[in-house]
């Protein structure tokens, strides 16, 4: 760009930034910060940010439009069309934009809704309020089908898997004629309110109606969806597996929900189709059909309602609105396609984060004796006293040191075909214990942490966390891929040398998930004293609680916070730290040794593995050694030097 352009494109962003400017404080001077006129504004803001709001806005605007052209004419019935659309790409987006999987089989889905709705109306005269809820039923069947196999494979395994279903799907109805009335179909098909063939039958207002409702039903069920415990587990564990696991939530349960789910949603909108055309046949079954509703989602932004919407009413809108001009109708298809590509990779509308209400828990026993004492001017703590001070007391927390051992370990062995990775491991943690594990690069750390979690199934030796035995035989009830979800469920949290944090995911909503998810066995006054350091973790990070965006644009040391607070709020009985400190500078080291320290308070065994020496003589109560796999040594931290073992393999001999 040349340098007139560069000064135009300058002049230009100038008077951008100006003009927003202007705009801000025209809006202050009309709307002063808590007078009645900008109350006012930020509860019809909040009012309409609710997603029942935007349905219902949504579905006044489709009986607006219908009616003003008449239910019956040519354009009532692409309204119709649109809303139907609309209700199938809503469904595709639960898959596609919850668990991120590329599903090519929804129009599979759509066709069963329109089979199921024909053989409930048009061969058994069932009334429409009992064809549709069998037409779900039967899609979420599909769905479940497909998922069954596909839902263990990821990203074109997984495509693959759900096209050949459609394909196969087709065959099956050719096949299957007393049913489905093989090539020929099944014609007349009829929606009506009652039992008998003359009962009632819809109109085109009435099926526009129903429609509509439906449409309002299946935007409110992917709203809950996303907004409850599920949806956030299935987003978890799209945009990290291994997160997600380190919470006990499996991936391919999540993707066992949402394709069961969303091909529910899908064949409703294929029932709606089949009133609409009143036939169905093979021909129907198409793979088209499937690309044509991945197209809506991806452009309008997997993961949104809104976005869902808006891909429907363009890709299913344009081939109908340019219907006589074929030519010019693909080349905007491939303009729009490539521009969205370019400019908005992540689709047109690409918030995922939800708002969530997340309560602070109580405050401590000892703030709220004070709180009753006169007031007096007080100096704002420190960030690292703020955690220290958010502890209080947690009933019944045992204190360091006494108790059975949360961690027994006995000749644990770790192997990766030749490589022995760890050889037989000893080491038991007392509750409220730090202990800290050091060592050269190599030496087995981190492997250690990831049997302790349930990551790598044990080779050798026995492991004991919190009362739970987990071996490496198919006898424990721990064992195998199971330890993977159900020990991190009963007793560990964990953090990992890179933050494992969900980008689509608010910070609100990490804690709320985490929350969700607390380990077993814990008692309310328990799990508010590991909150409140949760919560002092955030206020002393400025991590933003409040907005809804994304976690994927948090600095290095917010996001390694937030995954420790995450770990914390959970209410963990062992406590797993891998390199925490790393990437952190000297004030937030310190706010990580004082949160170590008020975790350990609580009678939490904390496993500390860290490079960071400064940090380990601060914190830890005892110091393990490994190299190549084996416990050199153990021992306090101030006599971490003096072993000439030690000094050699990991400290160096000049120390």
């Amino acid at each position: 760009m040349g340098t007139r352009g560069s000064a135009a494109v300058a002049s230009a962003v100038g008077a951008a930034a100006a003009g927003r400017a202007l705009a801000g404080r025209a809006w202050a001077a009309a709307a002063p910060a808590g007078s009645p006129r900008a109350r006012a504004v930020g509860v019809a803001g909040d009012v309409l940010g609710r997603p029942y709001v935007h349905a219902v806005l949504l579905a006044g605007l489709a009986v607006l439009l219908a009616d003003s052209f008449g239910y019956g004419s040519y354009h009532g019935i692409v309204v119709l069309t649109l809303v139907m659309y609309a209700i199938a790409a809503l469904g595709l987006d639960i898959p596609v934009g919850a668990s991120g999987v590329l599903s090519i089989g929804h129009g599979a889905a759509f066709a069963v809704g329109m089979y199921a709705a024909a053989i409930a109306s048009g061969t058994h005269s069932l009334p429409v309020w009992v064809a549709v809820p069998i037409a779900f039923g039967v899609g979420a069947g599909i769905g479940l089908l497909m998922a069954i196999p596909a839902g263990r494979l990821g990203g074109l395994g997984l495509a693959v898997v759900s096209l050949g279903f459609t394909v196969v799907l087709a065959d099956v109805v050719r096949w299957w004629d007393s049913l489905t009335g093989g090539p020929n179909g099944i014609p007349a098909i009829v929606a009506r309110w009652g039992f008998e063939r003359a009962d009632g039958l819809l109109d085109e207002a009435e099926l526009f109606y129903l429609t509509v409702i439906l449409f309002v039903l299946a935007y409110l069920a992917h709203w809950y969806f996303r907004s409850a415990t599920a949806g956030r587990s299935a987003v978890a564990a799209k945009c990290d597996a291994i997160g997600a696991g380190a919470l006990g939530i499996s991936v391919y349960r999540t993707r066992l929900l949402t394709f069961t789910l969303g091909s529910g949603i899908g064949a409703v909108a294929g029932a709606i189709n089949g009133y609409l055309v009143s036939y169905v046949s093979p021909a129907s079954i198409t793979v088209d059909l499937s690309f044509l509703f991945l197209v809506m989602v991806v452009l309008g932004g997997a993961g949104s309602r809104i976005g869902a919407v808006l891909g429907a009413v363009v890709i299913g809108g344009l081939p109908i609105w340019l219907s006589e001009y074929p030519t010019l109708n693909v080349v905007i298809y491939a303009s729009m396609l490539l521009l969205v590509v370019r400019f908005r990779p992540a689709g047109v509308i690409a918030r995922r984060a939800v708002a969530v209400r997340l309560p602070r828990p109580p405050a401590p026993p000892e703030a709220s004796e004070a709180s009753e004492a006169p007031a007096r001017p007080v100096a704002a703590p420190e960030p690292a006293g703020a955690v220290a001070e958010a502890v209080g007391t947690a009933p019944g927390a045992p204190a360091g040191g006494e108790g059975q051992p949360v961690l027994r370990c006995e000749g644990v062995t770790k192997r990766f075909g030749g490589l022995v990775a760890l050889d037989g491991v000893t080491l038991s943690v007392m509750p409220g214990e730090v202990v800290a594990i050091v060592g050269p690069n190599g030496s087995g750390k981190t492997t250690f942490l990831n049997v302790l979690s349930g990551f790598y199934p044990l080779d050798g030796g026995t492991l004991e966390v919190a009362g739970s035995r987990v071996e490496g035989s198919a006898r424990s009830p721990l064992s195998g891929s199971n330890a993977r979800r159900r020990l991190p469920a009963r007793a560990v949290a964990r953090t990992f040398q890179t933050p494992k944090i969900f980008g689509d995911l608010s910070v609100a909503e990490h804690l709320h998930l985490a929350a969700r998810r607390p380990v077993q066995h814990r008692g309310a006054a328990e799990r508010a004293a590991f909150e409140r350091i949760a919560f002092a973790l955030l206020d002393a990070t400025d991590l933003p609680l409040g907005r809804v965006s994304g976690a994927a644009d948090l600095s290095h040391g917010q996001l390694r916070f937030l995954e420790i607070a995450v770990a914390v709020s959970r209410a963990p009985r062992l406590l797993l730290l891998d390199e925490p400190a790393t990437g952190l500078g000297p004030s937030e080291i310190e706010l990580l040794a004082e949160t170590v320290r008020s975790v350990s308070a609580l009678g939490c065994a904390v496993l500390l593995v860290e490079h960071h020496l400064e940090l380990v003589h601060a914190v830890a109560d005892r110091v393990v050694v490994l190299h190549l796999g084996e416990l050199l040594w153990t021992g306090p931290p101030e006599s971490l030097g003096e072993s000439d073992r030690v000094r050699d393999a990991y400290l160096g001999v000049g120390v």
